[in-house]
């Protein structure tokens, strides 16, 4: 195993960057829930 198979980093990859998005997203976009609370 001196190489990680193909399937394994397009698996890793993918749930970086859905990580990724899903950490980035709340920065770009309000939240409804926080939309509704009063200030």
């Amino acid at each position: 195993m001196t190489r990680p198979c193909p399937q394994h980093l397009h698996r890793v990859t993918t749930l970086l960057r859905v990580t990724a998005h899903a950490w980035a997203l709340p920065a770009r976009t309000a939240h409804p829930a926080a939309a509704q609370r009063p200030a």
